[in-house]
């Protein structure tokens, strides 16, 4: 998998093979829930990015329901121009992102599994590779890409998948100083938008 997500993200069929890409490592809606719920019954004890009015009621069914519907975005980029396309593409990389890593926590935290399964390792990377098409210091960070990378840290402190924790740390350091800048944007916008 590693070789087959070196794709070129500067043209608009680059975005619709990366989406595709990922979308075919989603799990089942029934192992979606299920994984969801192993996450919030045995991760609740730390601070949650995520409550589950936003994981059962937004995030699954949306993913689940634009799954595979490329071909509008596309013919936007058409329409609109690719720079566009790229800004819609970031949102749509970094829920994809955010979902493969409430899954992955959702796989460590899963007791029927054995820790440091495949399962959550392979939806940890998938995380990252959709974090890492587009970068933040390029066209900023969201709300989502805050909440995925606290949750990508999670999963390395849950499944203890390195020696040492100080990747896991860096991570969650950078998790919150996003989530600093996007709170004061969104306070900002709120200010001018009263």
């Amino acid at each position: 998998m590693r070789a087959s997500l070196s794709i070129n993200t500067q043209t608009n069929s680059g975005y619709i093979n990366l989406f595709t890409l990922l979308e075919e490592h989603l799990p089942t809606y029934e192992r979606a829930t299920a994984l969801a719920e192993a996450y919030l019954e045995n991760v609740s004890w730390l601070p949650r990015p995520l409550q589950r009015e936003q994981i059962f009621e937004e995030l699954i069914p949306n993913v689940y329901k634009h799954r595979g519907c490329h071909d509008k975005l596309a013919a936007e980029g058409e329409k609109e121009g690719c720079e566009n396309v790229k800004a819609k593409a970031l949102q749509k990389m970094h829920t994809l992102a955010l979902i493969f890593a409430l899954f992955a926590c959702g796989a460590a935290a899963d007791l029927t599994l054995e820790p440091l399964n495949a399962e959550g390792g392979l939806y940890s990377y998938v995380a990252r590779a959709a974090l890492n098409a587009h970068s933040v210091f390029d066209y900023g960070a969201s709300l989502e890409t805050v909440q995925a990378l606290q949750l990508v840290s999670t999963y390395d402190f849950f499944s203890s998948s390195s020696p040492s924790l100080e990747s896991s740390w860096k991570v969650m350091s950078f998790g919150m100083i996003l989530g600093i800048s996007v709170s004061i944007i969104l306070s900002s916008l709120h200010l001018f938008c009263a």
